[in-house]
């Protein structure tokens, strides 16, 4: 912890290996801390900052890694998987300028999506260094690549679709990225689709995205 770092609600630091966070209302408040918390337990208030005692030993930071998700049917027209970090008034999962934890190998296995918006099957705002999609069953459904207004560098993700159903009637994005300077790998392989006016798209504000794909619009 630094002299002078400013902090916000939920922010969190470690000190002799216990981890602190700032218990504040959730007001918009920056804060400018001087002095280091070191109580050992309950909440103390220094440089007008609540500081609360959360964990007191030395595990501060994890990533998700090797995760599936199996046998999930999406009925409900809204975002289908979120992988974020929170960054607004209320918390913030990364502080600006720290090592972001990295999810790794995530695997979203028969998933099926009953609606017909063009809602995002996954959105993601934080290192994936690898996800792959297996047997779905999509409509107009993409994976969305987005910022979290604090990050600037989010790891180089490899994105695989496999096995999976197309039943979309028109041209679609299959990917999203609103990332500038993002680099993506997409690729596909034994992809079904079931109507003759599908077409998959790339939609990249400002990345670096390279594919290899079976999917009409994306063949080489």
């Amino acid at each position: 912890m630094d002299p002078g770092m400013t902090v916000q609600q939920s922010d969190a630091v470690v000190v002799q290996g216990r981890v602190y966070r700032v218990q504040a209302q959730p007001d918009g408040t920056v804060y400018t801390s001087r002095t280091r918390p070191e109580h050992a337990e309950g909440t103390v208030v220094l440089d007008g900052i609540p500081w609360g005692v959360v964990q007191a030993d030395a595990v501060t930071t994890a990533g998700v890694r090797n995760v599936t998700f199996r046998d999930i049917f999406l009925a409900k027209p809204r975002i289908g998987f979120s992988v974020h970090f929170d960054c607004d008034r209320f918390s913030r999962s990364y502080y600006p300028g720290a090592t972001a934890p990295v999810q790794e190998q995530l695997v979203f296995a028969n998933i099926r999506v009953l609606h017909d918006q063009p809602r995002p099957l996954i959105s993601i705002n934080t290192p994936v260094n690898a996800l792959t999609v297996d047997r779905a069953f999509v409509g107009p459904q993409p994976i969305e690549f987005r910022s979290n207004g604090a990050m600037t560098d989010y790891g180089p993700p490899h994105i695989s679709l496999h096995g999976c159903v197309f039943r979309h009637a028109a041209p679609m994005p299959v990917l999203v990225n609103r990332v500038p300077g993002k680099s993506i790998h997409l690729q596909t392989a034994g992809s079904i689709v079931l109507q003759p006016a599908f077409s998959a798209a790339i939609e990249n504000s400002g990345g670096h995205i390279s594919h290899a794909s079976d999917l009409p619009g994306l063949q080489a």
